[in-house]
């Protein structure tokens, strides 16, 4: 069975299951190449992160996303930066949909959305245009 495609808060007691999630995403995308994955220190991450007002951390049975909200800087607003998001049960657009919502409600003007570098990238980004995002800036490491 499929379980739970509803969009929830993650709680402290979800972190195992995020972890999980957290290792498929790490393996799939290009960070094996520069870091290695850290369940003790990722652990420690998401707990900061359940216990901040200023993220929001999201989840189905298969799927998570998480977002920071910070102040721009040099800009005047507050915008929420994606920290993470993978989906293994087809609830993708749903977690970003919930996303937005909760980022607005928490006075985030924009969202930033982030994509890895991969085979994916291409469809990630023709996705990102359809849903009104812009490309602003990239990401070196």
């Amino acid at each position: 069975m499929g379980g739970s495609k509803e969009v929830r808060e993650a709680t402290s007691a979800d972190i195992p299951q995020l972890l999980v999630m957290g290792q498929s995403f790490f393996e799939a995308s290009p960070w094996p190449a520069y870091v290695e994955f850290d369940v003790e220190r990722l652990s420690k991450t998401l707990s900061r992160l359940l216990e901040s007002e200023d993220a929001i951390i999201l989840m189905t049975d298969r799927g998570m996303m998480a977002a920071v909200i910070y102040d721009l800087y040099p800009a005047s607003c507050s915008v929420a930066q994606e920290l993470f998001w993978w989906s293994e049960d087809g609830t993708g657009t749903d977690l970003r949909r919930a996303m937005e919502t909760k980022a607005k409600a928490k006075g985030a003007k924009l969202c930033v959305l982030s994509a890895v570098e991969n085979d994916q990238m291409v469809t990630m980004d023709r996705a990102y245009r359809m849903w009104g995002y812009r490309l602003v800036e990239r990401l070196y490491v």
